[in-house]
């Protein structure tokens, strides 16, 4: 199931695209948060689109390929994926470092909201990131989601973040 914004197509990741990903995450800015500055192997990312492929099975939600329309580059992914470290299915997002501060992060994880809300009627979905990435912080924040709070996660300042279906239905900036 693909999905659109203004400036972006969203192709759901498969394992055929084990090689664009892992190249993607082993990026210094995507790992550096996402993988805690590890440099995974094929392997890792491999099991990764292995969990996402069965969450789109089984709850129609995973990671999608960040694309420019009709363009085979991968520009960065976004998602939602199920997690023991939120309660509800978490959003995931990362952009290759040479597209980052263009707004695309915020468009594609955007249109990942609008499906979980208005599609799959999610009553809710979670999010985590280090403390020290304030990128991120301030675009769950423009998102609408609402920091619930602050732990400890693998030797990591982390910040939780919820957003529910009401807060969607309030308005998001659009």
């Amino acid at each position: 199931m693909d999905l659109r914004s203004a400036r972006l197509e969203l192709r759901p990741l498969t394992t055929a695209h084990c090689d664009a990903v892992l190249a993607l995450w082993q990026q210094p800015g995507v790992r550096r948060y996402l993988w805690d500055g590890r440099v995974i192997t094929r392997d890792q990312a491999l099991e990764a689109l292995l969990l996402s492929e069965r969450d789109f099975r089984e709850h129609r939600f995973g990671l999608w390929g960040m694309h420019l329309p009709g363009e085979p580059a991968l520009l960065g992914f976004c998602g939602l994926r199920t997690a023991e470290l939120v309660a509800e299915p978490e959003l995931m997002f990362g952009l290759d470092d040479g597209f980052c501060g263009r707004g695309l992060a915020w468009e594609g994880a955007r249109a990942v909201l609008q499906h979980a809300f208005d599609e799959l009627g999610l009553p809710a979905v979670g999010a985590a990131t280090d403390a020290a990435n304030r990128r991120s912080s301030r675009l769950l924040e423009k998102l609408g989601m609402h920091l619930v709070r602050r732990a400890d996660h693998n030797g990591l300042d982390t910040l939780f973040y919820v957003c529910t279906i009401d807060d969607w239905a309030s308005g998001v900036e659009a």
